[in-house]
């Protein structure tokens, strides 16, 4: 009786693998589609071998798992999860690699798991959008007709198997068949196990190469590896939250008017080669024209909190107390006082939102009402290094008049960070190294990067110059900020000894709009008070509240101050 179970089933088996080699041949063809899109952004021939063995072996494990299930509904239900998983990722992959010449990976993964709808849905638009799924959508339909006609023109090839069992008895030579066929499922299986083995491996150590991948392996690992990386990056955790008991407000002082507080924090901003700190290159245009109107008043006094990013910021934009014991997320910050004032809280930023390496930021952004992070390229995965510039932000911009409520937004930039050749449009590639001839100490690689540097300074104000353009005609102050100074002994672009008094020293700059100066008349003289003043950007959420009409008082609460 078990002897014409068994037999039945592997004559059902048979029956299967005959009737379902168009899946196989699908599952093929759409990964190989994909293999041959990979080679537009430069996939080695090595790894199109290894590519290839993969998809092969991931195409027939897909085949098999349905053929081994004799029943046909649950056997119809499988083949659709995999029609549908196969076809999103193709399409999917298919638009990133047209659109931004890189494929699914974590990287990808990332904005779709670890960011707002509108983040995730920003990065899918495109003027191209329907031709190109329309494309899609045709090689899917290609694909899927060689895989459903393919079997009928060369029957007899494909379904040697079947004949060959239909002619032998059930004797001794079908169960040698039927060994035959056990062994080619069992090397599958192995095939697979080893595979998965090496995959696992990889992940464990956090060496995956995407580029070595076939699609649904790649499709599940990138988002296996964007779910670590998220919940390495802690982006969902918040500071300690502000008390309402600490929070005095003055009330003669206090802006009723719906306005908005803009802080610009860019990174890696030197003011010694910025013209309106005193460099003779004219790289700041727009700053000096603002400066000579006297709408724009520049602090030269101003020194980062600490030399190292994360700290610099932490101390910049919370009460975090250095001399404490404790971490800078046991104190509230900035945005979550500002909220507690009645404010709406925004963080604009061009950096990555979540990345093991990347603290603080994450945070700091978590904690306000809402965020935007232009920035979704960005990795340990990157396939390539265009990155998006700094300009991206500007379409994101937002201002009291849309909700009619005060705006506290922080609009954070890369700035000098990361590679400045990457990081500058090229209409503002003004200079080169025949500016800085007079540079001997320097050597000719040097030097191009020193010019470079000044063609960030000058894109770097004319991204200032737009913002606040966008807020210049509603009730508004911009603060423009950087985040570190340079440190040792020769500066880091154009290797001259750094004095004592530009160390650590960043930029700062305060906008006020002309209807803003109407609302606050004695602004002006208080932020004419900061010029020729020493200040630490930790000094900053104290200057700006009280600017502002109220104050946080972060050791202890109001009640136990009036006493």
């Amino acid at each position: 009786m078990e002897r014409k179970q068994t037999g039945a089933f592997f004559l059902g088996f048979d029956k299967r693998l005959y009737r379902l080699i168009w899946l196989l041949i699908f599952l093929f063809l759409v990964q190989f589609f994909s293999l041959f899109e990979l080679q537009a952004i430069g996939i080695g021939k090595q790894m199109q071998i290894e590519m290839q063995m993969a998809l092969l072996v991931w195409s027939l494990v897909g085949y098999l798992v349905p053929a081994l299930i004799p029943n046909r509904i649950v056997r119809n239900i499988v083949i659709g999860i995999e029609l549908i998983y196969i076809c999103v990722s193709f399409l999917t992959d298919f638009y990133l690699i047209n659109i931004y010449r890189l494929p699914f990976s974590g990287a990808m993964a990332q904005p779709i798991l670890a960011t707002n709808p509108s983040e995730a849905l920003g990065f899918f638009r495109s003027g191209g959008n329907g031709m190109l799924f329309g494309r899609g959508l045709l090689l899917l339909l290609v694909a899927f007709a060689i895989a459903r006609l393919l079997p009928w023109f060369i029957k007899k090839g494909l379904s040697l198997l079947a004949i060959l069992i239909r002619k032998i008895p059930a004797s001794g030579n079908f169960r040698r068949g039927r060994l035959g066929l056990i062994i080619f499922v069992l090397l599958m299986i192995s095939l697979g196990a080893w595979h998965a083995k090496y995959v696992y491996a990889a992940y464990k150590g956090n060496w995956l190469r995407y580029n070595a991948m076939p699609l649904p392996e790649r499709f599940w690992l990138s988002n296996k590896m964007a779910k670590k990386e998220i919940f390495l990056s802690n982006i969902y955790y918040h500071p300690q939250a502000p008390h309402e008991s600490h929070l005095y407000r003055d009330r003669e002082r206090t802006v009723d008017t719906p306005h908005n507080v803009i802080v610009v924090y860019d990174r890696l901003i030197y003011p010694r080669l910025m013209h309106c700190y005193g460099h003779y290159i004219k790289n700041t245009p727009t700053i000096d024209s603002l400066v000579a109107s006297q709408e724009l008043f520049i602090a030269d006094k101003v020194y980062t909190a600490d030399n190292t990013p994360h700290f610099a910021i932490a101390q910049a934009l919370t009460y975090y107390n250095p001399g404490d014991e404790s971490s800078w997320d046991a104190y509230p910050t900035l945005p979550g006082v500002m909220r507690l004032a009645g404010y709406r809280t925004f963080w604009l930023d061009n950096t990555p939102k979540a990345t093991p390496w990347l603290d603080v930021v994450p945070q700091l952004a978590a904690d306000c009402d809402s965020s935007y992070h232009v920035n979704l390229r960005a990795s340990e995965e990157c396939w390539n290094n265009n990155l998006p510039l700094d300009e991206t932000v500007l379409d994101h911009l937002i201002d009291c008049r849309q909700r009619s409520q005060s705006v506290f937004s922080v609009i954070h930039l890369q700035g000098g960070e990361a590679s400045i050749w990457s990081r500058v449009n090229k209409n503002f590639s003004i200079f080169d190294r025949r500016n800085f001839a007079g540079f001997d100490n320097l050597q000719p690689n040097a030097t191009d990067d020193l010019a470079q540097y000044h063609n960030l300074l000058l894109y770097h104000d004319y991204l200032l110059g737009k913002i606040i353009d966008f807020y210049s005609g509603t009730p508004s102050i911009v603060i423009y900020m950087g985040n570190l100074g340079a440190e040792g002994d020769t500066h880091p672009y154009d290797g001259m000894p750094i004095e004592q008094a530009d160390l650590g020293r960043v930029p700062f700059m305060v906008y006020l709009s002309p209807e803003m100066k109407q609302l606050l008349p004695d602004w002006n003289e208080q932020i004419q008070s900061l010029i020729g003043k020493t200040y630490s950007t930790a000094d900053f959420p104290e200057w700006l509240t009280r600017l502002l009409g109220f104050e946080y008082f972060k050791d202890k609460p109001l009640v136990a101050q009036e006493e």
